[in-house]
């Protein structure tokens, strides 16, 4: 996951010491602290973890942390920001409905994005189609931690 441009509102989290996350890895937030995607509890299927996940979906990171740090990460939070992704198939419909694909089994992936059927799944949309056959697309995220975002969970009330 590459940033292309826009605006970034980075926050610093907390990290578990064991926990290891790389720059462009999706984040989510469990118990105040930042973990990776591929950490998500499982629940049933990839559909309903990836509806599960939209609640706590933080951003994507900015900077890494290696197992047995505990320095806070940074955090890209943004909805204005513009990030290149690989996904599992061409996705050719601008304003498509995006999630986290499934990565190793029973996981979600730290970087991949696939297309969702409903907004309910979706922790973006899709602002730059892929070109011919690429696995590529441009992105804006929306995190369920900035209010300004369209992430239902970002409501205050």
């Amino acid at each position: 996951m590459q940033f292309r441009n826009g605006i970034r509102f980075l926050v610093q989290c907390p990290v578990a010491s064991g926990t290891e996350i790389a720059a462009g890895d999706l984040l989510y937030l469990e118990s105040g602290k930042a973990r990776p995607a591929s950490d998500f509890t499982w629940d049933t299927d990839l559909e309903t973890t990836k509806a599960d996940f939209v609640a706590a979906f933080l951003g994507v990171a900015y900077s890494s942390s290696a197992a047995g740090e505990t320095d806070p990460v940074s955090v890209d939070i943004s909805p204005l920001a513009f990030y290149e992704v690989e996904t599992t198939a061409v996705i050719n419909t601008l304003a498509s409905c995006v999630g986290p694909a499934e990565g190793e089994t029973g996981a979600l992936s730290n970087s991949v994005l696939t297309s969702v059927a409903s907004a309910t799944r979706a922790i973006g949309r899709v602002t730059k189609i892929s070109a011919g056959s690429e696995t590529r697309a441009g992105v804006s995220l929306a995190s369920s931690c900035f209010t300004a975002s369209s992430n239902v969970n970002a409501a205050l009330g």
